[in-house]
C-alpha cells in the first residue's frame, strides 16, 4: 500500500508540474500571437516568435531545475513519512501478536509521535488488563 501511495504522490506532483509549464507556455503563445498578428508584419512576427521560443527554452530550463530540486525534497519527505507509517504498522502487528513489549520509535513527524504515544498508552492498558 505504501508503495502505491509513494508512487501516486510523485506521479501527481510530476504531472501537475509539467501541465502547469505547458499551460503557461500555451496561454502566453496564444496571447502573443493574438495581440501581435495585427500589429506586425509576418517577418517581424516570426522574429518575435523566435525570440519568444528562446525565452521559453530558458524558462523551461529554470523550471526543470526547480522541478528536480522540489522532486528530490518531496521524495525525501515521502520516504520519511512512509518509513514511519511502516514502523507503526509493524508495531501494531507485534501488538496483535500479543507482544506488548514491542518498541516503537518515531523520529521525524510530530503527528506520528502523538499517535505512537496514544498507541503506547493503549498497550499499557491492555497489558495491565491481561495480568
Amino acid at each position: 500500500m505504501l508503495k502505491k501511495l509513494r508512487t501516486s504522490l510523485l506521479l501527481k506532483f510530476t504531472s501537475l508540474f509539467f501541465i502547469a509549464l505547458f499551460l503557461l507556455y500555451f496561454i502566453s503563445y496564444i496571447l502573443l500571437k493574438k495581440f501581435l498578428t495585427e500589429a506586425l508584419t509576418a517577418q517581424y512576427l516570426n522574429l518575435l516568435i523566435d525570440g519568444f521560443n528562446d525565452i521559453w527554452i530558458t524558462i523551461a530550463l529554470v523550471f526543470l531545475a526547480c522541478f528536480i530540486g522540489t522532486f528530490l525534497i518531496l521524495r525525501f519527505f515521502i520516504e520519511s513519512v512512509t518509513g514511519e507509517v511502516e514502523d507503526i504498522n509493524s508495531y501494531l502487528e507485534e501488538i496483535n501478536k500479543k507482544n506488548y513489549d514491542a518498541v516503537l520509535k518515531i523520529e521525524h513527524h510530530l503527528e506520528f509521535l502523538q499517535l505512537s504515544l496514544l498507541l503506547k498508552n493503549i498497550v499499557k492498558r491492555l497489558k495491565n488488563k491481561k495480568k
